[in-house]
């Protein structure tokens, strides 16, 4: 067996480990490593997919595509534009995604706070006993007129609780259905991941469709403690034992 590695983990990389599992593959929307035939391929299929850097994290090179019954809509950040057809398409693609391995992935449309796109960012660490445990929650709520939710392009935080209750105000049973659920595949996640490789600490993005399914976005594997802060003082400092307590193991 080879030992585990540290790395920045590609998203296509990510997802290839994470389809073995056949409990994690439901959560899982359909991606494939981009080309022009695969991107024309998922746009047969889907009417909206994201086109994203392989290693990119933040927000900053992320394209969405909507196929209308006439053409194509593209936008990257607050920018947009349409084409007639999948030749213009092409034409029109952003420099990231000419230059850098990118995947293409199936859109999921997000239940939204305060009519934004939000989307759910779980942060998984190892604890004492080498097992990852959830030690921080929250939502990230795009900025207005903008689809990606990331803190970094404008998007701003709220606690998973509030976003919950406001997708479902009348049923508690269903919030916590979906926060055990979104805690359980989390904990998969790593438990998955860590067989692999040696990192610590993830930041797993959810977004939750219209029908209530939590689906994997991306996983980040350096994600900022110190939102934290903003959201529960409790969850912060004990993200900062689990860093510390790392920190010093490997001195």
């Amino acid at each position: 067996m080879t030992e585990a590695k540290l790395i920045p983990i590609s998203k296509w990389t990510k997802y290839c480990i994470l389809q073995t599992q056949l409990n994690l593959r439901p959560y899982l929307p359909e991606t494939h490593p981009f080309s022009p035939s695969s991107l024309m391929r998922m746009l047969q299929e889907h009417s909206r997919v994201v086109v994203k850097t392989e290693l990119g994290e933040g927000g900053s090179e992320v394209l969405f595509i909507h196929r209308r019954k006439r053409g194509f809509t593209l936008r990257e950040q607050a920018k947009r534009a349409h084409v007639r057809n999948f030749r213009e398409l092409i034409d029109r693609l952003p420099v990231f995604v000419r230059r850098e391995p990118c995947i293409v992935q199936r859109y999921v449309t997000l239940q939204k706070m305060y009519g934004r796109p939000t989307d759910i960012r779980m942060i998984i660490q190892k604890n004492e006993r080498n097992f990852f445990e959830v030690t921080g929650t929250f939502v990230k709520v795009a900025k207005p007129h903008m689809l990606i939710t990331n803190v970094k392009q404008g998007g701003t935080i709220d606690t998973l609780s509030q976003y919950l209750t406001h997708c479902y105000p009348q049923t508690e049973e269903k919030v916590q259905l979906i926060q055990r659920e979104l805690y359980l595949v989390s904990q998969r996640i790593g438990d998955i991941l860590g067989t692999k490789y040696k990192n610590v600490l993830y930041g797993i993005d959810f977004g939750l469709s219209q029908n209530g399914h939590p689906y994997i976005l991306e996983i980040n594997t350096k994600p900022s403690l110190s939102i934290l802060s903003e959201i529960d003082i409790a969850m912060h400092k004990r993200a900062l034992e689990l860093r510390k307590f790392h920190q010093s193991a490997d001195t």
